[in-house]
């Protein structure tokens, strides 16, 4: 689902195609949030698959491994050789990517106090704003900005 995303983004941009819809796109892109909620959001690892993303590895033989990362992972990053890796986004930066503050909300509610780089914590501060920007300030102030 993430793939083909991608696959429209790029067909559309590469060839200037304005009437292939960029809603198609979004679609995808917030369908494959909602089944990483659904599916992950009591994980263990549950501040990678929502927060940080994950790293997708396979062997090229059909043996595919999750990876988790200090860090938010890179969106929209591959890499092949002797095994393909793909980087995908989280939900709550897809939800970001879309605008769709109160949807990231939830997950910053969830796990106000995962969002320990400092490019999360900023969307975090940004998402916050958005949905209650007169208490913004006191509730990072009052959570230690999450640290």
């Amino acid at each position: 689902m993430y793939k083909l995303r991608n696959i429209l983004f790029w067909v559309r941009r590469l060839f200037d195609l304005t009437d292939v819809p960029s809603s198609r796109s979004r679609e995808l892109s917030l369908e494959f949030a909602e089944r990483l909620l659904f599916h992950f959001g009591q994980s263990e690892e549950a501040d990678n698959y929502l927060i940080k993303g994950i790293i997708l590895v396979s062997d090229l033989d059909g043996k595919w491994s999750v990876r988790f990362s200090e860090y938010e992972v890179p969106s929209d990053t591959e890499q092949c050789g002797q095994e393909l890796i793909l980087n995908v986004p989280s939900p709550f930066n897809l939800f970001v990517q879309d605008r769709d503050w109160f949807r990231a909300y939830e997950i910053v509610k969830a796990h106000l106090n995962s969002f320990t780089t400092p490019g999360l914590a900023g969307w975090r501060a940004v998402t916050l704003a958005n949905v209650h920007p007169e208490k913004a300030v006191k509730i990072l102030s009052r959570k230690g900005a999450g640290r």
